[in-house]
């Protein structure tokens, strides 16, 4: 395993000091409408270690900064040739931008047999249902995992090595 960083070698109170700094110079920058890293380093220019706490909580992403996924160009990639790229060429494509929902329209039901018309026969008046199907809101998943600290840390060989 690695050396720590002399960075992390701090005592029990450094580090309690290093976390009120911290908090202090959040809310000293709400009150002063700076940043908190700002205030820090005007304050306690030498306190790397709450330097490396104000760094630490970042706000989630929204669904307005979120990245841009092509599920695609994903497929392109793997496999130019399959038949859902082909599908995907001929599909209908939506784009929610800027909107909450689309209503794309479609035929609810149809008729449980074909009809037959004969020669000269009149043709049936066949009553078809239009319904609509709701696409949207964009939504967020969330897909979260439980990991153990032997999980993390092990590798293929590690693994490998337990089981034999």
């Amino acid at each position: 395993m690695g050396a720590v960083p002399d960075i992390y070698k701090v005592s029990r109170i450094a580090e309690g000091r290093s976390l009120q700094r911290a908090i202090t110079a959040s809310v000293l920058a709400k009150i002063q409408k700076s940043t908190p890293e700002k205030v820090l380093r005007e304050t306690w220019p030498r306190d790397d270690g709450a330097a490396l706490i104000l760094k630490g909580p970042v706000s989630p992403t929204g669904t307005s900064n979120f990245p841009a996924h092509d599920v695609v160009g994903a497929f392109k990639s793997l496999a130019p040739g399959s038949a859902a790229l082909k599908l995907f060429d001929v599909c209908v494509k939506l784009d929610l931008s800027g909107l909450n929902t689309i209503k794309v329209p479609g035929a609810a039901t149809l008729p449980a047999k074909p009809v037959f018309v004969g020669e000269g026969a009149p043709a049936p008046v066949v009553q078809l249902s239009m319904a609509g199907t709701v696409v949207g809101p964009a939504r967020t998943v969330l897909v979260l995992s439980g990991v153990t600290e032997e999980l993390e840390a092990a590798t293929p060989d590690t693994l490998r090595q337990e089981f034999t």
